[in-house]
């Protein structure tokens, strides 16, 4: 079984997050065009729509201290989201690799 389109995918991961806000949709998108890239990518391992949620969940859940002051996301952020919802859950240190490269290139503006 393939993976859904990029414009359906948006919506599983809506429907399965009800909560999110109209702000939310920017950091769907770019999750999910980091993704698209991590699925083509030769030596990536699968990636579900459920780590597509869990990672756009753990993102726009935001940054929060304990006196309860939100920060704007950034870089660090994504990718420290993206380790709690499934970096660190894979075996392979190679797909973990392989991951972040995609990510990191995908952040900083390259392909």
């Amino acid at each position: 079984m393939g993976y859904p389109p990029k414009n359906e995918e948006h919506e599983i991961v809506r429907m399965n997050l009800p909560h999110l806000t109209d702000d939310s949709r920017d950091w769907i998108m770019l999750v999910i065009r980091i993704v698209a890239k991590i699925r083509a990518d030769k030596q990536a391992p699968t990636f579900s729509t459920r780590m597509v949620i869990e990672w756009v969940r753990r993102i726009c859940a935001g940054r929060q201290d304990a006196a309860g002051k939100i920060y704007p996301l950034d870089k660090a952020q994504i990718l420290q989201a993206a380790q709690y919802a499934f970096l660190a859950k894979m075996r392979s240190k190679g797909d973990q690799t392989v991951i972040l490269e995609v990510i990191s290139r995908t952040l900083n503006g390259g392909g």
